[in-house]
């Protein structure tokens, strides 16, 4: 059980009993075991209290009446709130695509709204150091090598009783010497596993600074230099979510993105979703969005721009927008907050459509 589930779930009850709060983790449990990449943004969409939950809510409330006496009902949407809350919780404890997906999820669920409890305060930070730790262990991993595991056939032969006769003898060297290649097999099976992770890891390096060094956006075949800082903003953090291939999100992704920004024309500090949409020439918003799947409510960037392009450009796409989203796409945000959760919006669609 997560060491915050007790504290989340005394919103509900709060002399909730330690069998019931075990059995009801049992459910989340369950839940979690059987969660699929392509379902997780339903689980931020409930957890988060945006959007319909009400097919995951339904799904939750079945996890928790096959382990659980006491149901939970249609009305209590606190209480699948916070089980949605702790499947999060429980899945960002091992590294798999579905943990990806509901961190990256959540930031994205998370912008421009005022998601004022604890239990999204915790959430939050959750996340956030998920896709940290998952970042510096993905960049770990491809700089470590296996150590050769090996014993020498004297030590194996060593530890087999002396052979009373020869055949006995040819076969016990046989047996070690089986088992010395084995375990070279396996050094070098792991070894070429390592191989391949560190020129994967030395690829993304190379790729990611010379995007820094050139300020060059391949979207659209020009500099930085010759953008505002408007039309820069989707572009900039399209760039960097294709040169991020190993981990969730690059570690160093405002670094990054500030640095890109910076080459921009003008010095505009805010920016609303609208004006950095509208920046962006019609071809180029059809090249932003691509093919992957977009939930409104969790990547509204991208929604943003989809709307656009359903409507060739035009700037009569925000009544849609705000429909679908629940945000106004005129809120001014600091601008390298727009640009990382566009960029956000990227590495999760780049999870979801894997």
């Amino acid at each position: 059980m997560h060491e915050l589930f007790a504290n989340w779930y005394s919103q509900v009850s709060p002399q909730m009993d330690s069998k019931r709060l075990d059995d009801r983790w049992k459910a989340v449990d369950a839940y979690g075991n059987a969660l699929t990449t392509k379902k997780t943004t339903g689980v931020v969409l409930l957890a988060s209290g945006i959007g319909d939950g009400k097919p995951t809510g339904d799904e939750l409330r079945q996890a928790a009446k096959k382990v659980d006496t006491t149901y939970v009902s249609s009305d209590d949407a606190l209480e699948l709130k916070v089980l949605a809350a702790a499947v999060i919780a429980r899945s960002l404890g091992v590294p798999s695509d579905q943990s990806d997906a509901l961190a990256l999820g959540y930031l994205c669920v998370s912008f421009s709204r005022k998601l004022l409890s604890q239990m999204h305060e915790d959430l939050h930070r959750l996340c956030l150091e998920y896709i940290v730790k998952e970042g510096i262990r993905i960049r770990d991993e491809g700089i470590t090598f296996p150590p050769l595991n090996a014993k020498t056939t004297t030590e194996l032969l060593k530890k087999q009783p002396e052979a009373p006769d020869g055949p006995t003898a040819r076969l016990q060297m046989h047996e070690a010497v089986t088992q010395l290649l084995k375990s070279a097999s396996e050094y070098a099976d792991e070894s070429s596993k390592s191989f391949a992770r560190l020129h994967d890891l030395q690829r993304e390096d190379s790729n990611v600074a010379f995007l820094v060094v050139s300020a060059y956006a391949f979207t659209t075949g020009e500099p930085f230099s010759e953008m505002t800082r408007a039309e820069a903003a989707l572009i900039a953090a399209h760039e960097l979510a294709c040169v991020t291939k190993l981990t969730p999100v690059l570690v160093a992704h405002d670094a990054v993105l500030s640095a890109l920004l910076k080459h921009t024309k003008g010095r505009k500090d805010l920016l609303s979703i609208r004006e950095a949409v509208n920046g962006v020439k019609i071809e180029v918003q059809k090249r932003l969005i691509g093919t992957a799947a977009i939930v409104p409510e969790v990547m509204p960037c991208h929604f943003a721009l989809q709307k656009a392009v359903e409507v060739n450009g035009k700037d009569v796409w925000n009544s849609a927008f705000a429909t679908a989203t629940g945000l106004n796409p005129d809120d001014e945000h600091p601008t390298l907050d727009l640009v990382r959760q566009a960029y956000l919006e990227g590495m999760l669609r780049t999870v979801l459509a894997s």
